[in-house]
């Protein structure tokens, strides 16, 4: 599979990850590299959707486990999470300049965002806003990934990329075995075959039966959400296969 797309509508997932501080209140450092790279593409043209996740906050399922506690109530909470973490992408964007607009999952106060409508949404999007798409699915026992890829769906995009902080899609976790194999094209079939753990399941399989594409690669690199949004072969490519 060769890539030599060059895309015009993204969906951008950011993990909660890029918003740890590191006893600083309101930064860090990924944060603000990631939002430079998103300001370089929009000046481009680019149609950009956001999906924040808000794992540095809570993580439902995993602090569940942890914590003995019921998953649908920290899933509540998680969601509340990335309302914060949408409202400090938000006013930072603002600060560089790109007009954009938060929509959530679930009820917002107006002074961060307003609640999803897809009529709401293409309007802003003719209205050259960048969105930030907060609350995840409205649901527990749904993650951000599986939010990125309905939003992402929902809003046309051409592709989903997935930010991460390491190059893409390897055979096993690349900061412990230094012989992990980068993966540059692979199948949704063989992700799933090879027991990948890209995303969640329920998010994974409705990006491969509505052949949604889908590239991880590492948005800690200067210049690489560009050189994605280009269509140069940066990270992983997760496309074709049979869907049945």
């Amino acid at each position: 599979m060769e890539n030599k797309r060059q895309f015009k509508r993204i969906l951008l997932k950011i993990s909660g990850e890029f918003f740890q501080n590191k006893g600083k209140n309101l930064y860090s450092e990924s944060l603000e590299h990631i939002i430079s790279e998103i300001k370089t593409v929009y000046g481009m043209g680019v149609v950009v959707g956001v999906v924040v996740g808000g794992a540095n906050i809570i993580r439902g399922a995993k602090d569940s486990k942890i914590r003995g506690l019921p998953q649908d109530e920290l899933d509540e909470l998680g969601m509340q999470a990335t309302l914060i973490n949408g409202s400090i992408l938000s006013t930072c964007l603002k600060e560089k300049g790109i007009p954009n607009s938060v929509l959530s999952a679930i009820p917002v106060s107006s002074s961060i965002g307003e609640l999803y409508n897809k009529v709401r949404m293409e309007n802003l999007l003719s209205q050259n806003h960048m969105l930030i798409f907060v609350g995840g699915t409205g649901n527990p026992y749904f993650t951000t990934d599986t939010a990125s890829v309905l939003r992402a769906l929902q809003m046309n995009a051409d592709v989903l990329l997935k930010a991460t902080k390491v190059d893409g899609v390897f055979d096993k976790d690349p900061l412990t075995f230094k012989d992990a194999h980068l993966y540059k094209e692979i199948t949704y079939k063989e992700v799933i075959d090879k027991g990948l753990e890209i995303m969640d399941l329920t998010a994974f399989s409705m990006a491969w039966h509505h052949n949604l594409l889908i590239i991880v690669f590492n948005a800690t690199v200067s210049g690489n959400i560009e050189k994605v949004v280009k269509g140069e072969e940066i990270g992983t490519i997760i496309e074709g296969g049979n869907n049945g």
